[in-house]
């Protein structure tokens, strides 16, 4: 077992399923066609999963200039 406190330090990082590229492209088929047209314009993707106590889903876009 994990300690609560290394838990939340994020000094360990979960290596459980769900794989992370599947979470990513669950995110960004969501989004294609309603935040952009087609999901080659994405030029840039920073994904990690961590740990915690209130699980959720982060979403930032920008536009590209």
């Amino acid at each position: 077992s994990i300690s609560r406190k290394k838990l939340e330090s994020g000094e360990v990082m979960p290596t459980v399923k769900p794989d992370l590229d599947n979470l990513a492209k669950t995110v960004l088929d969501g989004m294609n066609g309603v935040v952009y047209q087609d999901d080659s314009c994405i030029v840039e993707l920073s994904v990690r999963k961590e740990y915690s106590d209130h699980p959720c889903t982060v979403v930032r876009v920008s536009p590209i200039k």
